[in-house]
Protein backbone atom coordinates (compact mmCIF):
# COMPACT_ATOMS: atom_id res chain seq x y z
CA UNK A 1 0.00 0.00 0.00
CA UNK A 2 1.27 3.34 -0.35
CA UNK A 3 0.23 6.91 1.16
CA UNK A 4 -1.66 9.06 -0.99
CA UNK A 5 -3.29 11.40 0.82
CA UNK A 6 -4.04 12.46 4.22
CA UNK A 7 -6.60 14.90 5.66
CA UNK A 8 -4.02 17.09 7.69
CA UNK A 9 -1.08 17.24 5.78
CA UNK A 10 -2.56 16.95 2.25
CA UNK A 11 -0.73 14.96 -1.00
CA UNK A 12 1.76 13.03 -0.38
CA UNK A 13 3.50 14.11 -3.25
CA UNK A 14 6.83 11.76 -3.40
CA UNK A 15 4.45 8.69 -3.50
CA UNK A 16 2.81 10.21 -6.53
CA UNK A 17 5.94 10.89 -8.23
CA UNK A 18 6.98 7.29 -7.15
CA UNK A 19 4.04 5.82 -9.11
CA UNK A 20 4.77 8.10 -12.20
CA UNK A 21 8.30 6.59 -12.65
CA UNK A 22 7.21 3.05 -12.42
CA UNK A 23 4.37 2.31 -15.17
CA UNK A 24 4.80 -1.06 -14.69
CA UNK A 25 2.73 -0.88 -11.32
CA UNK A 26 -1.34 -0.80 -11.10
CA UNK A 27 -3.38 1.09 -9.03
CA UNK A 28 -6.28 -1.82 -7.75
CA UNK A 29 -7.87 -0.32 -5.07
CA UNK A 30 -7.94 2.08 -2.12
CA UNK A 31 -7.90 1.90 1.58
CA UNK A 32 -8.40 5.30 4.29
CA UNK A 33 -7.06 4.57 7.24
CA UNK A 34 -7.24 6.40 10.48
CA UNK A 35 -3.72 7.43 11.75
CA UNK A 36 -2.87 7.52 15.19
CA UNK A 37 0.83 8.49 16.08
CA UNK A 38 2.48 8.30 19.35
CA UNK A 39 6.03 9.45 20.50
CA UNK A 40 8.29 6.34 21.85
CA UNK A 41 12.19 5.83 23.32
CA UNK A 42 13.95 3.08 23.75
CA UNK A 43 15.54 2.95 27.51
CA UNK A 44 12.13 3.96 29.53
CA UNK A 45 14.46 3.41 32.70
CA UNK A 46 16.02 6.72 34.26
CA UNK A 47 15.02 8.81 30.99
CA UNK A 48 15.07 12.26 31.03
CA UNK A 49 12.78 14.08 28.41
CA UNK A 50 14.99 17.21 28.72
CA UNK A 51 18.27 15.26 26.70
CA UNK A 52 15.78 14.18 23.94
CA UNK A 53 17.96 15.95 20.90
CA UNK A 54 16.47 13.95 17.96
CA UNK A 55 13.07 13.33 16.99
CA UNK A 56 13.25 10.77 13.88
CA UNK A 57 9.32 9.89 11.98
CA UNK A 58 8.34 10.57 7.94
CA UNK A 59 7.66 14.16 7.01
CA UNK A 60 4.16 13.54 6.85
CA UNK A 61 4.04 12.37 10.15
CA UNK A 62 6.16 15.32 11.42
CA UNK A 63 3.66 17.67 9.63
CA UNK A 64 0.84 15.90 11.47
CA UNK A 65 2.12 16.41 15.12
CA UNK A 66 3.90 20.04 14.56
CA UNK A 67 2.00 21.46 16.97
CA UNK A 68 2.69 18.78 19.67
CA UNK A 69 6.23 18.98 18.87
CA UNK A 70 6.61 22.75 18.97
CA UNK A 71 4.87 22.53 22.55
CA UNK A 72 6.96 19.74 23.99
CA UNK A 73 10.30 19.58 21.92
CA UNK A 74 11.02 22.92 20.87
CA UNK A 75 14.27 22.84 21.09
CA UNK A 76 14.50 19.12 19.28
CA UNK A 77 16.36 18.32 15.54
CA UNK A 78 13.76 16.72 13.74
CA UNK A 79 15.17 13.88 11.49
CA UNK A 80 13.04 12.53 8.41
CA UNK A 81 12.88 8.94 7.48
CA UNK A 82 11.38 6.99 4.73
CA UNK A 83 8.54 5.72 7.12
CA UNK A 84 7.19 6.02 10.68
CA UNK A 85 8.74 2.03 10.61
CA UNK A 86 11.88 3.26 9.62
CA UNK A 87 11.97 5.66 12.29
CA UNK A 88 10.92 3.20 15.26
CA UNK A 89 13.59 0.77 14.12
CA UNK A 90 16.64 3.55 14.11
CA UNK A 91 15.54 4.84 18.21
CA UNK A 92 15.53 1.35 18.75
CA UNK A 93 19.08 0.66 17.10
CA UNK A 94 20.40 2.68 20.00
CA UNK A 95 22.50 4.17 17.65
CA UNK A 96 21.02 7.26 17.46
CA UNK A 97 22.15 8.75 21.02
CA UNK A 98 19.09 10.70 22.78
CA UNK A 99 16.42 9.90 20.78
CA UNK A 100 12.69 9.76 20.39
CA UNK A 101 10.45 8.24 17.34
CA UNK A 102 7.28 9.58 16.17
CA UNK A 103 5.44 6.05 14.82
CA UNK A 104 2.18 3.92 15.25
CA UNK A 105 1.70 2.04 18.45
CA UNK A 106 2.42 -1.36 16.53
CA UNK A 107 5.69 -0.29 15.13
CA UNK A 108 6.87 1.04 19.03
CA UNK A 109 5.67 -2.39 20.19
CA UNK A 110 7.52 -4.24 17.21
CA UNK A 111 10.48 -2.85 17.88
CA UNK A 112 10.45 -2.77 22.05
CA UNK A 113 10.05 0.40 22.36
CA UNK A 114 8.65 2.81 25.14
CA UNK A 115 5.38 4.53 24.48
CA UNK A 116 5.41 8.11 26.37
CA UNK A 117 2.77 9.99 24.90
CA UNK A 118 -0.23 8.74 22.89
CA UNK A 119 -2.49 10.50 20.09
CA UNK A 120 0.08 13.12 19.53
CA UNK A 121 -1.33 13.97 16.42
CA UNK A 122 -2.63 17.79 16.09
CA UNK A 123 -6.38 16.76 14.90
CA UNK A 124 -8.03 14.02 15.82
CA UNK A 125 -10.00 13.43 12.75
CA UNK A 126 -6.21 11.96 11.05
CA UNK A 127 -6.71 9.75 8.37
CA UNK A 128 -4.71 8.58 5.19
CA UNK A 129 -5.63 7.46 1.85
CA UNK A 130 -3.33 4.73 0.56
CA UNK A 131 -3.70 3.16 -2.87
CA UNK A 132 -3.10 -0.65 -3.03
CA UNK A 133 -0.40 -1.52 -6.08
CA UNK A 134 -0.02 -4.48 -7.84
CA UNK A 135 2.38 -5.26 -10.64
CA UNK A 136 -0.80 -6.74 -12.42
CA UNK A 137 -3.93 -5.19 -13.23
CA UNK A 138 -7.15 -7.23 -11.27
CA UNK A 139 -9.31 -7.54 -14.56
CA UNK A 140 -12.74 -8.86 -12.26
CA UNK A 141 -12.12 -5.50 -10.03
CA UNK A 142 -14.15 -4.46 -13.00
CA UNK A 143 -17.26 -5.69 -11.97
CA UNK A 144 -17.69 -3.92 -8.71
CA UNK A 145 -19.26 -0.63 -8.68
CA UNK A 146 -17.73 1.89 -11.29
CA UNK A 147 -14.47 2.34 -9.86
CA UNK A 148 -12.21 4.79 -10.10
CA UNK A 149 -9.18 5.49 -13.03
CA UNK A 150 -6.38 7.52 -12.16
CA UNK A 151 -4.22 9.18 -15.13
CA UNK A 152 -1.33 10.93 -15.54
CA UNK A 153 -0.63 13.07 -18.59
CA UNK A 154 0.95 16.67 -19.42
CA UNK A 155 -0.61 19.62 -21.67
CA UNK A 156 1.27 21.03 -24.25
CA UNK A 157 3.02 24.11 -23.23
CA UNK A 158 2.06 27.65 -23.84
CA UNK A 159 -1.03 26.46 -25.64
CA UNK A 160 -3.92 28.68 -24.86
CA UNK A 161 -7.13 26.73 -24.37
CA UNK A 162 -5.48 22.64 -23.79
CA UNK A 163 -6.81 22.70 -20.33
CA UNK A 164 -10.42 23.72 -21.44
CA UNK A 165 -10.44 21.57 -24.25
CA UNK A 166 -9.71 18.01 -22.26
CA UNK A 167 -12.29 19.62 -19.34
CA UNK A 168 -14.82 19.68 -22.03
CA UNK A 169 -14.41 16.25 -23.10
CA UNK A 170 -15.26 14.99 -19.11
CA UNK A 171 -17.78 17.30 -19.11
CA UNK A 172 -19.36 16.34 -22.76
CA UNK A 173 -18.93 12.42 -21.52
CA UNK A 174 -20.53 13.02 -18.11
CA UNK A 175 -17.46 11.64 -16.52
CA UNK A 176 -16.84 12.99 -13.18
CA UNK A 177 -13.36 13.88 -11.38
CA UNK A 178 -12.78 13.29 -8.08
CA UNK A 179 -9.14 15.02 -7.77
CA UNK A 180 -6.76 17.14 -9.72
CA UNK A 181 -3.53 17.46 -8.78
CA UNK A 182 -0.03 18.74 -10.31
CA UNK A 183 3.37 17.70 -9.95
CA UNK A 184 6.80 19.55 -10.65
CA UNK A 185 7.91 17.64 -13.91
CA UNK A 186 11.60 18.05 -12.37
CA UNK A 187 12.93 19.22 -15.78
CA UNK A 188 12.57 23.24 -15.67
CA UNK A 189 10.74 24.85 -13.28
CA UNK A 190 6.99 26.05 -14.32
CA UNK A 191 7.09 22.32 -16.30
CA UNK A 192 4.51 20.21 -14.15
CA UNK A 193 2.37 16.97 -15.01
CA UNK A 194 -1.06 16.64 -14.33
CA UNK A 195 -2.69 13.32 -12.26
CA UNK A 196 -6.12 12.79 -12.68
CA UNK A 197 -8.98 10.57 -10.95
CA UNK A 198 -12.17 9.69 -12.26
CA UNK A 199 -15.29 8.18 -11.71
CA UNK A 200 -14.90 4.94 -13.96
CA UNK A 201 -12.81 1.87 -15.51
CA UNK A 202 -10.70 1.60 -18.21
CA UNK A 203 -12.38 -0.59 -20.60
CA UNK A 204 -15.72 0.30 -19.85
CA UNK A 205 -17.62 3.18 -21.30
CA UNK A 206 -17.03 5.69 -21.97
CA UNK A 207 -13.30 5.03 -20.15
CA UNK A 208 -12.34 3.00 -23.41
CA UNK A 209 -9.96 1.09 -24.62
Amino acid sequence: MVPVENSIEGTVGLSLDYLKNFPNLYIIGEVVLPIRHCIAVKNMKNFDFTEIKYIYSHSQALGQCREFLEINFPGCELRQTSSTAEAASIVASGLSGQAAAICSPFAAEKYGLTIIASDIQDYPNNKTRFFVVEKKPLKFLNDKGPGKTSMVFSLPEDSPGSLYMVLKYFAEEKINLTKIESRPAKKELGHYFSIWIVRGMLGKSPLLP
